[in-house]
Parts: structure tokens; sequence; C-alpha cells
């Protein structure tokens, strides 16, 4: 499923819509407005100068009411001129009378455009049914107040007083411009379906003290609408009755006019959880056609239809599966009511997935995978990994094959006994340019030698999964998991690369004492902030999330809750949220100093005042920033070996 901007998709609207429906007639449930003739001559006047001014008066009276109604008279006339109205009065008449007559004209100029753009509206077929439930409101106003005031005047056989006219007119004064603003902007600015909602709950709240305020019946009207299509989606994954394109979810199968891919991504806009490309190529979302009231509950409206999609396709039987919920439910509804419902549906629909999913996979095993080989729960076939690829893996990306890779990948899991988990062969090894899957490791530091283009920097690990098992992993958890992972692989390579340098660098016997006691210090940093992470932070969230929670669910929505809270306390306790990278790069930045001297691309004298500089700069952050209090206590605390002590007043004692 698709995410698009709103650049595009109207255009593709259109299209759809006339492919559709070649010869759709258009709404005609509105009823026909009398529009007077906009080819007024000047001759056709009466000459009223010489009656007097009560006969002339009850002359106006009678033209005025005609006006309203939409008609021309000798004595009043609209035309049009550069598409514009413009009124013309029989100035053969008392001045006075003009005058007032001409106050009352504003408002008819008013009531003339608003059936105009009302009968420009309903005659378009790509204007939609919510456009035209708009116009329909309108027209009921003046059907049921203003034209039976028409008929009362219009049977008035005395006190035929233009000012009393124009007096009675300003009770319509609000209405008629509130109705005209609507309909002017749903005419100028093209609004659709969605759109339209969204524009009458903000006008609403505009206009919210005018006691003229109509837009409760349209929201209702229009909602009602929509919430008729809501309702078939949410029950049988299906927008049939969606016949002009209203809705916020599209099926692209109507027409095969477009793909999927043919709609833009929005890249800050929202993604929705879990992939099955049948679905995915099918629908296409278009976030502009929900409405603000639905806004918040729009993820689990895709969800829901995608839950009973894909429960649908894996069940073993012909009969559809049924949703409790009753379409007479949502008559009459408001909104409040409407989101509560949908999280209600979207849960029975999660609780059926996961009744499929539980018969076709082993969920316990899949789960235990993650935490091994994302989170660090076993580390033994990473450090055998790190042993045997290393070598090869540092070089130039485009000398390494991702197929060797994968080997390496799998022979350290069947050393390290990995392999019993069903699911250890869904890992694969990805070489990917770091901001496609992290926002750490930007280096800043010039004694990094260690280039974007070379395979470390790059080195991740991916899950590919049957695309229903995806359906249980939250919005963007696998992109989460794999920058855990990046940091955990960072962190244990820097070690094995230091302990390699430790053992066996023939040079480092005869150096410095001084140099041993820095590959100490490395050591123990590194452990602690490892430790910190993947020992004292990871675990007990995972715990929680699998001991605590997993083994209760009966239900595809708990289980994306569940998983998205540890995933994101994980980030918020670990650091890892964008809003502390500056404090985990700096940590990047000092493994990959740690990592280039034992790689001998920097020397003693380099990494030294580096390595010692960016630990003292990381002591006084965390000591400052309440957020990284207990990592502080973990890793920046005072302590002392018997060679040296990590404090913030010398980091190396000699």
């Amino acid at each position: 499923m698709e995410n698009t901007t709103a650049k595009g998709w109207r255009w593709k609207r259109r299209r759809i819509v006339e492919n559709l429906y070649p010869n759709y007639p258009g709404l005609s449930d509105i009823e026909e407005y009398h529009f007077p003739r906009f080819d007024f001559r000047e001759h056709d006047q009466l000459d009223l100068s010489e009656l007097p001014y009560s006969e002339q008066e009850r002359y106006f009276y009678d033209d005025l009411v005609a006006v309203f109604w939409g008609y021309n008279t000798r004595n009043i006339a609209c035309y049009k001129e550069d598409e514009s109205l413009h009124w013309w009065i029989n100035d053969l008449a008392d001045p006075c009378l003009i005058s007032t007559v001409s106050n009352c004209l504003p408002l008819a100029e008013v009531l003339m455009e608003l059936k105009i753009l009302m009968k420009k509206i309903k005659s378009d077929r790509l204007r939609g049914t919510i456009a035209h439930y708009v116009c329909a409101t309108c027209n009921a106003e003046l059907k049921n107040r203003f034209y039976p005031f028409l008929e009362g005047k219009s049977k008035k056989a005395t006190d035929k007083l233009v000012s009393k006219f124009l007096h009675d007119l300003q009770e319509f004064d609000g209405l008629f411009k509130m109705m005209l603003e609507v309909v002017r902007d749903i005419d100028k600015q093209g609004l659709i379906g969605g759109e339209i909602i969204t524009y009458l709950e903000k006008a609403s709240q505009k206009h919210a003290l005018n006691p003229e305020n109509i837009f409760a019946q349209m929201i209702q009207v229009t909602l009602a609408r929509y919430f008729k299509i809501l309702f078939e989606w949410l029950t049988h994954c299906s927008v049939d009755c969606d016949i002009l394109h209203e809705f916020m979810i599209w099926d692209l199968r109507k027409t095969k006019l477009y793909k999927y891919s043919d709609f833009i991504r929005n890249s800050d806009g929202q993604k929705f959880e879990g992939v099955d490309p049948d679905f995915d190529e099918r629908f296409v979302v278009i976030e502009e056609l929900c409405p603000s009231v639905l806004k918040s509950v729009l993820p689990k409206i895709v969800r829901a239809g995608k839950y009973l999609f894909v429960a649908e396709k894996n069940s073993k039987s012909l009969v559809r599966p049924k949703i409790s919920i009753d379409e007479n439910a949502y008559q009459g509804r408001v909104a409040g009511d409407i989101r509560y419902m949908v999280e209600e549906t979207c849960r029975e629909t999660g609780a059926l997935l996961w009744k499929r999913l539980l018969e076709d996979f082993d969920l316990e095993s899949f789960f235990r995978a993650l935490n091994t080989f994302f989170l660090g729960n076993t580390i033994n076939w990473l450090t055998h990994f790190i042993q045997i690829s290393d070598d090869y893996l540092d070089k130039e990306v485009e000398k390494i094959v991702p197929r060797t890779l994968n080997a390496f990948l799998m022979n350290a899991m069947e050393k390290t006994l990995q392999t019993s988990n069903r699911f250890s062969r869904n890992f694969k090894c990805v070489l990917l340019p770091s901001k496609l899957y992290t926002e750490y490791g930007t280096r800043t530091n010039p004694l990094n030698e260690e280039e974007d283009v070379y395979g470390p920097s790059q080195f991740c690990l991916t899950l590919e999964v049957n695309s229903n098992l995806r359906m249980l992993l939250p919005n963007n958890a696998i992109e989460k998991y794999m920058k855990i992972f990046r940091i955990c692989y960072k962190l244990q390579r820097a070690l094995y690369l230091l302990n390699q340098k430790n053992l066996f660098d023939p040079f480092l016997v005869a150096r410095d004492r001084k140099e041993k006691i820095m590959i100490f210090n490395m050591t123990l940093v590194l452990n602690k902030v490892y430790g910190f992470w993947f020992v004292h932070t990871i675990p007990p969230l995972w715990e929680e999330f699998f001991t605590l929670r997993f083994k209760e669910l009966n239900n595809v929505e708990d289980l994306i809750d569940a998983q998205s809270k540890m995933l994101n306390d994980i980030f918020e306790q670990c650091g890892f949220d964008q809003n502390m990278s500056d404090f985990i790069n700096r940590v990047i930045e000092m493994v990959d100093i740690i990592v280039s001297y034992a790689k001998n691309r920097i020397s003693f004298e380099d990494a030294y005042p580096a390595f010692e500089n960016l630990f003292k700069e990381l002591q006084f952050q965390a000591a400052q920033d309440p957020r990284f209090t207990e990592l502080a206590f973990h890793v920046f605390r005072n302590g002392a070996s018997e060679e040296g002590d990590l404090n913030d007043s010398v980091v190396y004692r000699v």
C-alpha cells in the first residue's frame, strides 16, 4: 500500500473516473433552478415617473420577489458582463425608492451566484457525491425556509413596502453568505470527498458563534455517505460503492490504469503497518481524502481492511470471514463513536488474522529469532561471523559479493547451533549506505579512515520473511531492529579487533606502557557501553514483551502495540532516539577511532588524544544531560583498575 502526496492524485482520479464512467450523466437529484435570461435589453423598461410613490413601490415590491425567484423584470434585471453579475434598475422612478431597492440586490446576487455554482457542481460528475450532498443541504435550506418566505410575500395584497421587504431579508443574509462561502470554496479549490468533510469541520469551528451555522447538517449528511463506504471497507475490504473515488482508499484493480508504483510516496507521510504484496499492489491510500475526524484512526482503518484481506487469502475455507459489526450501527453516529467502532473492528479483524497465522506459523520461534539476531541476545554467532568475515568484508563495497557474506553468516550460525531456529535462514547480509538504515555513524573526526565505501561501514543484517509474518511487525520495525543490530555489530567488531591487536601485534610488547593502558581503557569503555545497552537495558524490555505480553496475546493489534512499546522503550532508554543522535554519534565516532587504531590505520600518538578528548566530551555531556543519567552511572562513573581509572579528572593514570 502506497501513500501519496497531493501532487498527481487529482489528475489520476480524473482519468480513472472518466475511464470507469465515460457516459456518467452527473448527479441530478437537485431540482433545476430558474435563472434569468442574461441578454437583458434596456429598452424594455417601464416609465414609472408619472405614477405616485405608492404605486411605484408596489411595482418594485413584486419585481423584487420575482428577482429572488430567479426572474428578470422590466424594472430590475440581472445581466452578465465579463463573467460577472451586474444589476440594472429602472431609473424612471423615485430616487429614494431606487436606493432602497438597490440595498436588496446584494443578497439577490449572493443567491444567484449560489445557485449558479450549485448547478455547476451538480452537472460535473468529477465533483463526486460528497460535494453533491453539500449542495443538497443548501437546496434544502432554500426549499424549507426561503421559498416559503417568498411565497408569503407573493401572496400579499397590501402593505407591499420595499423597506419592510429589505428588513425581512436580513434574516437570510448570514445563511446565504455562509452557504455561498462553502460552495464557492469547494468549487474554487476543487475539493473532493473527504477533503470537503475536513473543510466543513474547520469552517464549522470558524463560524461556531454564528446562529445560522448549518455546517452541522452538512457534516452529518456528508459523513453518512462517507461512513457507508467505510463500512464496506471494514467488513469486506472493498470500496465498490465508492464509484467516484472520493474515499481515502482506492482499488487500483477497477481500471488497471495505474500501479501502486505510479503514486509518489510521501517521505514525511504516514506508513502503514504490515506488508502484503497482493494487497499493496491493489490498494492505495490517499491521505488527503481522509476526513480530519478520522485522521487519528487512519492506520487502523487501513490495517482492518488489510487484516481481513490477508485472513481471507490464507483461509482454507471458501466462506468469507464475517465481521460482527452491523451497518445500522453506523447510522446517525457522531465521529467519536465511529472512531471507537473502527478501533473495535480493527481488533476483531486482527484477532481473525492472528488465529490464521497461529495455524500456519511457529510465531514463538519467529520472535525468538528477532531477539537472537537483531537484539544481541545470543552474541556467539556474531563474534564467530566477525572472526571469519572481517578480512573479506574490510574492502571497497563493489568488491564484495553478498552471496559470499551470506555464506559466512550461515557458517557462523551452523557453528554456534543457531540453525535450530527455522527462521535463522530468513536473516540476510546487506550492504546499504548508512543513511538508508541508520542516522548513526556520521564521522567528523579526520583520524577515521574507514570510509563509507568500505564494507564494515555499510554492513547490516536484514530480515526476509513471508508477507504474512511482516504483518506482525509495527511500522518501521525492521528499520529499528537494523539500527539496534548496527550498533551491536560496531561494538562487537571493535572489541574483537582491539583484542586481536592486544594479543597478536608483535610491536606492541616493545612499546610504551601507556599504550597498553590505553588499550585496556578502550576495552573497558567498549564493554561498559555494550553492557549498558545489550545486557542491562534491552534484555529486560524484551522479557517484558515476550514473557508478560506475547504469550498472552490473541490479537495482531495487541501484538503490534506491545512490540511498538518495546522498541520505543529501547530507543528511549538506550538513547537511540533521533533527538539524542548527537551523543550517540560521538559514541560511534569513538568506536570508529578504536577500530582505526586496532587496524593500524592511525598511530598510538594520534589515537591517544583523540580517544581521551572524545571520552571527556561524552563524560561531560552525560553528566549534564538528565536523559543520560543512567548511562553516565554505568559507563562514565568513577571507577579504577589496578592499571588506570576513568573519571572526570583523569582519563589515564600511568
